[in-house]
């Protein structure tokens, strides 16, 4: 999940991240409101 909602961004590598990577890209590209609209979706 997290891997697609950092693909709608366009951010690319995600393969190669690791998981406590994937939670920091999160945090470094969408806002709270962000993250808590799409987990709601």
């Amino acid at each position: 999940m997290k891997m697609n909602i950092l693909k709608s961004k366009g951010i690319t590598g995600l393969s190669k991240m690791k998981a406590t990577d994937l939670e920091q890209a999160l945090h470094d590209h969408f806002s709270e409101e962000e993250l808590a609209i799409v987990a709601t979706n």
